[in-house]
């Protein structure tokens, strides 16, 4: 089994129970921030310990310390989307609020979809897979960038690119 601790940049267990900053475990510093002050990712039960709740339409999670996009990445964590209406996209979590040399993983349709872009000079495919919402699902989102390739699969499923 690979040293997980190798080259890892952060580590979030979104257990706040309140305000907007969410700690990095690692101690490299790199928190996530809430980008809407006023309505704040909050806090519920999650599949480990808890979790940040997405209640707000224009709330994300989103760290302007991690390098920018410049090797390969993988990120990794469980959520659960739950059912809603609507087309717009709900940002989980991003990089930077500026999609220069970022990513970011979004929930689309408010909760049906899950998208994982990775932004920059040469931008790879958006990818969106379609989930059940109001179940747990893990989710991990790679970018190769060498090959410029992302790629994303869902509880163990085959990896779409």
């Amino acid at each position: 089994m690979p040293d997980l601790n190798t080259n890892l940049l952060g580590y979030w267990a979104l257990e706040e129970a309140s305000g907007v900053n969410r700690a990095d475990a690692t101690g490299n510093g790199h928190e996530f921030r809430d980008d809407d002050i006023a309505n704040p990712i909050g806090q519920a039960v999650g599949k480990v310990g808890n979790a940040a709740s997405y209640l707000s339409v224009t709330g994300r999670l989103f760290c302007d310390s991690l390098p920018a996009r410049t090797g390969d990445m993988t990120w990794a964590g469980w959520f659960n989307p739950r059912s809603g209406t609507g087309t717009g996209g709900q940002g989980l979590i991003a990089r930077s609020l500026d999609f220069q040399l970022s990513w970011a993983l979004q929930g689309l349709g408010f909760t049906e979809r899950f998208s994982w872009t990775v932004y920059g000079p040469t931008t790879a495919p958006n990818i969106i897979i379609e989930v059940t919402p109001d179940v747990w699902h893990f989710v991990v989102c790679e970018y190769d960038s060498t090959a410029l390739v992302s790629r994303m699969k869902i509880d163990d499923g085959a990896w779409s690119s």
